[in-house]
């Protein structure tokens, strides 16, 4: 049970849980908000450097 509640444990826990709810949350999604999500994420990627200097400054 310790194991569970140990910090490596409890992110396993969350990574586990999201593998199973993500792909549900995604079939609740409408199509056109899905498509718009995409294009917004297409024209404006997002890059570990961005969000850094984003941070920083």
């Amino acid at each position: 049970m310790s194991l569970l509640k140990s910090p490596m444990g409890l992110m396993v826990d969350f990574m586990v849980l999201m593998v199973f709810v993500m792909p549900k949350m995604m079939e609740n999604i409408d199509p056109e908000e899905m498509k718009q999500a995409q294009e917004q994420m297409r024209n404006n990627p997002v890059s570990l450097s961005g969000l850094l200097a984003r941070a920083q400054g």
